[in-house]
C-alpha cells in the first residue's frame, strides 16, 4: 500500500478543484430523508421500516468484510430490504466517493470506514456523507463520539510483550525502548505496508508533550531533539537509531513477538489478540507502561441517496450490541454498556494512557513522518 496520504495524489486536482454546493437542493434533500435539522426527536422505526421497503436497492460501501453478515442478519429481521455491500480498502472507497461525486453521481448510501482524516478533507467539505445519529443511540454515548460524523468504534494499537517471558511488560517507560537493551529487539511493520504504523507513530507526534514529560521522568533530563520537530518525532528516530526491526506485516510483528526471548517489544493492533486466544501466537498488550493510540472508523449516510430509510435501518442495526457484535471486543465499541466477551474483556479506561487521534491533523503529521522515516532509518 502506497503512502497513507499521498496515495490519493492522483486526486489531488479534485481538493483544488471546484466543490460543487447544493445548500438548497441539499436542504431539500434533508428535510425528505429527515435527516440533520429535520431528524425527528423521537424516530417511529415501523414507519421507517415501511418507507425503505419502497426504497431502490442501498449501495454501501464498507472497510470490512464483517459487512457482509451483518447486512444478513439486518435482512432476517427486515425482509424486503434491498442492500448491496462492497467490501475494499478505506482509500478505495475515498477516491471512489470523490470521483462519483465530482462526476454528478450520488450512488452511496453508507460510508462504513476508518481513515477519518481522509473523510475530513475530502469528503465533508464536499458534504459527499451525511451526520446521522439514531436517536436512542444518541442519548447513551458522548457528543463529541457523534461529531463531524457519528463514530462507530475505535480500534487501538499498542505495545505487546511476550507473557510467556514475562508477567508484564519488561520496560517501565516506553522511552526505554530506544535504550541498548532494546538495541534490534523492537519490532514494527512498514509504515508503508499499511494503515498500523503510521496512525500510531501519528498519535505518539501528536502527544509530543506527553512524550517530553515521559522522556524527563526516565533519563531525568530535558530532551535533546537532533534534527526533529519535537518529542515524539524524536522517538521514532531514536527508535530507528536503535536498529528497530521493519517487519512488512502485523502478521510477522506476532511471530516475532511469539518467537522472541529477553525483553521485547512490538507494536501492532489490539485486534490481533484474537489469534492469541486461538492459540496462534502468544503475547499480551502493555496496558500500564505505554501508550495504546486510538483511531476510529466512522459510519455516515451518503449525501442525496434514494434509499434513506435503508440507511437508517442499517446503521441503527450496526452500531447496536446485536448488530455490532462482529467488531466489538477486537475493537471498541463506541457504547460503553455493551457487554463484552473472552478474550476482549478490556475497555479503553483499563489502559493508563489513551491517546486519541486528531483527525483534524492527521494528515500533516503524518505526510512529514512518512518523509523523513527513510532518512531517520
Amino acid at each position: 500500500m502506497q503512502r497513507i496520504t499521498t496515495v490519493l495524489a492522483v486526486l489531488a486536482f479534485f481538493v483544488f478543484g471546484p466543490l460543487v454546493a447544493f445548500s438548497a437542493d441539499y436542504d431539500a434533500w434533508l428535510q425528505a430523508a429527515e435527516l440533520g435539522p429535520y431528524q425527528p426527536a423521537v424516530e417511529d422505526w415501523d414507519a421507517i421500516y415501511e418507507r425503505a421497503q419502497q426504497e431502490p436497492p442501498l449501495l454501501v460501501y464498507a472497510h470490512t468484510s464483517r459487512i457482509f453478515d451483518a447486512v444478513e442478519e439486518l435482512l432476517e429481521d427486515y425482509p424486503g430490504l434491498q442492500i448491496e455491500a462492497l467490501d475494499m480498502p478505506g482509500q478505495e472507497i475515498i477516491e471512489r466517493v470523490v470521483r462519483e461525486w465530482d462526476a454528478g453521481r450520488r450512488d452511496i448510501g453508507v460510508a462504513f470506514m476508518a481513515l477519518p482524516w481522509l473523510q475530513h478533507e475530502l469528503l465533508l467539505p464536499r458534504q459527499a456523507v451525511t451526520r446521522y445519529v439514531p436517536r436512542e443511540l444518541e442519548a447513551r454515548i458522548p457528543a463529541a463520539d457523534t461529531e463531524p460524523l457519528l463514530k462507530h468504534r475505535f480500534s487501538a494499537s499498542g505495545w505487546m510483550y511476550n507473557d510467556a517471558n514475562f508477567d508484564s511488560a519488561p520496560w517501565d517507560n516506553i522511552w526505554e525502548l530506544t535504550t541498548e537493551p532494546f538495541r534490534n529487539r523492537v519490532v514494527v511493520s512498514d509504515i508503508f505496508g499499511g494503515a498500523t504504523t503510521p496512525t500510531h507513530f501519528t498519535g505518539i507526534v501528536q502527544f509530543s508533550d506527553e512524550m517530553e514529560r515521559l522522556y524527563e521522568a526516565f533519563f531525568g533530563e530535558p530532551i535533546e531533539l537532533h534534527g526533529t520537530a519535537n518529542a515524539g518525532e524524536e522517538f521514532v528516530r531514536r527508535l530507528l537509531q536503535n536498529d528497530m526491526r521493519v517487519l512488512s506485516s502485523s502478521r510477522e510483528v506476532a511471530e516475532a513477538l511469539t518467537n522472541s526471548t529477553g525483553p521485547f517489544a512490538g507494536m501492532t493492533v489490539y485486534s490481533r489478540l484474537r489469534e492469541v486466544a486461538d492459540g496462534v501466537y502468544q503475547f499480551a498488550v502493555d496496558t500500564q507502561n505505554s501508550p495504546v493510540v486510538v483511531a476510529y472508523h466512522y459510519i455516515s449516510i451518503g449525501s442525496f441517496t434514494e434509499s434513506p430509510n435503508t440507511a437508517k435501518l442499517l446503521v441503527r442495526h450496526l452500531t447496536s450490541e446485536e448488530g455490532g457484535h462482529y467488531w466489538w471486543g477486537a475493537n471498541f465499541p463506541v457504547d460503553t454498556s455493551y457487554a463484552l466477551e473472552e478474550p476482549f474483556t478490556l475497555t479503553l479506561d483499563d489502559f493508563e494512557k489513551v491517546w486519541r487521534i486528531d483527525a483534524d491533523t492527521a494528515s500533516d503529521v503524518m505526510d512529514r513522518l512518512l518523509d523523513y522515516w527513510p532518512i531517520w532509518r
